[in-house]
């Protein structure tokens, strides 16, 4: 009986073990670009990721919080790698955890603005929001004198330790000290905007509250990047 016992207690414990192994990754991650010579460079038509080491993939590294359960363990802490992107799908488009957290962009969320494409000609006032240009990705915010930019990515992240798969969203954003007026006049003279980002990673279901927290991340920057303006 003793003996009996033991195996179902062994078998309940595999398969605990089976459940927790095979489990989708879920958690956070909060990135930013490696330094020195990190960052984006911005135009109409590309998004590349710095800094450019003759390849199309930018470096980035993650910082405080950072937690995401997968087969190996909780990844913490680490740097990995981000694709440029002309546009479109991609994968992968990041990996962390030395290939073994592999995020495909299946599309960016359009964002909403509250005054449509932005002028050349005029800065809008703090708080309203524009667009580069009809179906661009990056919703600019303005705060007076300085521009809060936010791009969020949609895609799903694939633990490639056992092949199991969560949805994700990605809020990247950045704060420029120039007005939405100057942006735009750049952009839309094919120049580039260049700065460094952060990011937040919302992999699987978010705890309680945690979308809300991400959304006003957008909103919500701290500091003043720094700005570079020029042609392609």
């Amino acid at each position: 009986m003793k003996d009996f016992k033991k195996h179902i207690y062994l078998l309940a414990g595999v398969a605990c073990f089976s459940v927790i192994a095979s489990a989708s990754p879920i958690g956070q991650a909060s990135i930013t670009n490696c330094t020195p010579g990190g960052g984006v460079q911005v135009t109409a038509v590309s998004i590349t990721w710095l800094p450019v080491a003759g390849t199309s993939l930018g470096c980035i590294a993650t910082g405080i919080p950072t937690s995401i359960t997968y087969s190996g363990g909780t990844f913490t802490s680490g740097t990995g790698t981000i694709s440029d992107l002309p546009g479109g799908s991609i994968n992968p488009f990041m990996v962390l955890a030395g290939g073994l957290l592999d995020f495909s962009l299946s599309s960016f969320q359009a964002p909403a603005p509250t005054n449509g494409v932005c002028s050349t000609t005029t800065a809008l006032a703090s708080g309203l929001s524009c667009v580069t240009a009809v179906g661009s990705p990056f919703l600019l915010i303005s705060q007076g004198t300085s521009t809060a930019i936010s791009l969020i990515t949609l895609g799903v992240a694939t633990d490639t330790g056992n092949s199991s798969t969560s949805p994700y969203q990605g809020l990247f954003t950045t704060q420029l000290p120039v007005t939405t007026a100057q942006i735009a006049a750049a952009i839309d003279a094919g120049g580039t905007v260049s700065n460094t980002y952060s990011a937040t990673l919302i992999v699987g279901t978010p705890e309680p509250g945690t979308v809300s927290m991400f959304l006003l991340g957008g909103v919500a920057l701290l500091g003043i990047g720094r700005k570079r303006f020029g042609k392609r």
